[in-house]
């Protein structure tokens, strides 16, 4: 939605607060939306088995605050495991998931809901998702949070949003590939893009493949989600050095796909 509105007339002028959820909200795109609306901005984080909006990050945590989700709300306990996953106790939770004991009791340690998110917090008591246990690649044992790496490449002047995730490699075991939709109007190198990477993070960081396409992959929610930016990669077949989409109907005259790109160096 967010996003949407970036591309909108202004604002009305009568707009006096945003509250926004559902995913991540990206530090770019806060600092965008606060450029276009003097509107107070609330980030909120919660899950449907503990019932309620679980962290907030509010005016008073802004701009500081952005790319984190904020302090826990009134009469929410936390606590980051040993493993690094976020744990909530909450007096609005659920009492379990229906016909699944079973379920339920796995979902728990200690009276604290098991979240499956990775997170951290800071020196302000605000805390912040690293990414979710069960997408953590691991690149020849090397751990990458695909979240880190989607707000890195969304810092790009030229990307307006980006979705990594990982996929089997027979060497290395599993290697990263990113998805990016460019900004309007932006003409999206994705040489110079990992150029731009290589310049700010670590080399294992570093997306092996890029897709340029016109928006994030959804799921049922219309959220992006991760996994079904690889359940079906492409089918691709090489031409000119490069890796382009079989699925394309037209064939490049260029060497520059406009729509896929593999990088040509090996992995390392």
């Amino acid at each position: 939605m967010f996003r949407a509105l970036l591309l909108a007339p202004p604002p009305p002028p009568k707009l006096r607060k945003l509250l926004t959820g559902g995913e991540v909200l990206p530090p770019h795109l806060a600092h965008d939306m606060r450029n276009y609306t003097p509107a107070d901005i609330h980030d909120l984080f919660g899950l449907t088995e503990t019932g309620t909006c679980d962290f907030h990050c509010g005016p008073a945590d802004q701009p500081q605050g952005f790319g984190t989700i904020g302090r826990a709300t009134e009469r929410i306990e936390f606590r980051i495991a040993a493993s690094g996953e976020l744990q909530i106790r909450s007096p609005f939770g659920m009492l379990g998931y229906l016909d699944d004991p079973a379920l339920t009791a796995a979902s728990y340690e200690d009276g604290y809901f098991k979240t499956g998110d990775l997170a951290r917090v800071d020196e302000y008591g605000r805390g912040a998702l690293i990414g979710r246990a069960k997408e953590m690649v691991s690149r020849g044992g090397i751990k990458i949070a695909p979240l880190e790496v989607d707000h890195l490449l969304a810092e790009h002047p030229d990307v307006a949003a980006a979705l990594c995730a990982g996929v089997p490699d027979e060497r290395l075991g599993e290697v990263l590939h990113a998805v990016v939709v460019p900004r309007a109007g932006a003409a999206l190198d994705t040489a110079s893009l990992r150029d731009w990477l290589l310049a700010r993070t670590e080399r294992n960081k570093v997306p092996e493949v890029f897709y340029v396409r016109d928006a994030l992959p959804s799921g049922s929610t219309e959220t992006p989600a991760r996994p079904s930016a690889i359940v079906s990669p492409p089918t691709f077949v090489w031409e000119k050095g490069f890796a382009t989409s079989e699925t394309e109907s037209e064939r490049l005259s260029s060497p520059t796909p406009p729509r896929a790109f593999i990088s040509a160096s090996a992995s390392s």
